[in-house]
């Protein structure tokens, strides 16, 4: 388990490192980018991606949860 979530943890900061950095230069050179979208939406729409980000760090992790588990069972079998 422990080390499921270091795998997660680390795929998680890579995703989230790399998000914001290209978001950062786009912002930077004053392309669309999502930084500003989230900055001048309204709550509603920054409810809903809180939301969608906690959802899809939740499913990240229960899939390197579930590649691990798959891959015990074919060391099982």
């Amino acid at each position: 388990m422990k080390k499921n979530f270091k795998k997660f943890l680390k795929f998680f900061f890579i995703i989230n490192i790399i998000g914001i950095s290209f978001n950062g230069i786009l912002f930077y050179f004053n392309i669309p980018n999502g930084i500003s979208f989230f900055i001048k939406s309204n709550y509603y729409i920054q409810g809903i991606s809180i939301i969608m980000y906690i959802t899809f760090s939740f499913w990240l992790y229960k899939i390197i949860v579930l590649k691990q588990m798959i891959s015990e069972q074919e060391k099982i079998s």
